[in-house]
């Protein structure tokens, strides 16, 4: 069982991981073209970014990457334009997975966990890690080398009824520190304990079943919201949390200590020369 307990004090070590400007938005991260041949390594995290809408019109071409498993589940979609949002979210994943592994996108396999996590089969390559995350059109991919790598990216909807879902699921330490903080800070707080499934993703535990304790305060001089967790040290695991673009908020968890972090934009045309 977790401490109900709001710790004052973060470790400094923690707050490079974790700051939130409760104002305007987070600082937004810094999008490059992604390069056909992406250099991968153990202390490399790479995240992709696709806005599905601006793809839809190639389903056409993207839905031939698919397997047949995955051609059905879009034909069971009960409208067009999931349907079509499915395809580009498979085929951008299986286009990213294949500049890294250098085959061709319709050859990937996946297997899936009990939780519907998918993985590459061990007959594909089992050194690179992924795991995909979709949220109002956006998805974010993040690709590595460690045994564990999940993502998860939320659209922060200020009109969200914040507290009725942290007093459904939170611990009231948790939503008593939300109820602290300014009420500018309350959707980014919210958001802060919300992506924390990310870490329930990489454990293959729900959200309820494991979501980790989170000290939450406000800096009085900078006005911007800190977060920390020591059950993530805990597990051996390391947090980052981002701002893809503006109102949304993402949190990766990975296993090996990162040195190097690059954003990527994706576009239709990636992972079709393999090299």
């Amino acid at each position: 069982m977790r401490k109900n307990t709001i710790y004052s004090a973060i470790p400094d070590f923690l707050k490079d991981f974790r700051c939130y400007d409760g104002r305007n938005g987070l600082p937004e991260a810094d999008w490059e073209s992604s390069p056909h041949t992406p250099e991968l390594s153990s202390e490399k995290v790479h995240f992709w970014r696709v806005h599905v809408p601006d793809h839809l019109s190639s389903t056409a071409d993207l839905i031939g990457l698919l397997s047949p498993d995955e051609r059905r589940k879009a034909q069971n979609y009960h409208f067009a334009v999931d349907s079509d949002c499915f395809i580009v979210r498979r085929g951008a994943l299986r286009s990213v997975l294949g500049t890294y592994l250098r085959i061709s996108p319709e050859q990937i396999d996946f297997s899936y966990n009990s939780h519907g996590k998918p993985s590459l089969t061990p007959e594909t390559d089992v050194s690179v890690s992924f795991n995909s995350s979709f949220s109002k059109g956006v998805q974010l991919i993040a690709v590595g080398c460690g045994e564990r790598i999940c993502i998860n990216v939320e659209f922060v909807d200020e009109a969200f009824p914040f507290f009725d879902v942290a007093d459904q699921f939170f611990t009231q330490a948790e939503t008593s520190s939300m109820r602290m903080l300014p009420d500018q800070l309350h959707a980014s707080a919210f958001y802060t304990f919300w992506t924390q499934e990310a870490y329930a993703k990489a454990t293959g535990k729900g959200l309820t079943q494991l979501l980790p304790e989170i000290q939450l305060r406000e800096d009085k001089d900078t006005r911007r919201l800190l977060t920390a967790s020591s059950s993530f040290e805990a597990e051996g695991l390391f947090v980052k949390t981002f701002t893809p673009q503006t109102n949304y908020l993402a949190s990766i968890v990975f296993e090996q200590q990162i040195c190097e972090v690059r954003y990527l934009q994706w576009s239709v045309d990636q992972g079709r020369i393999v090299s």
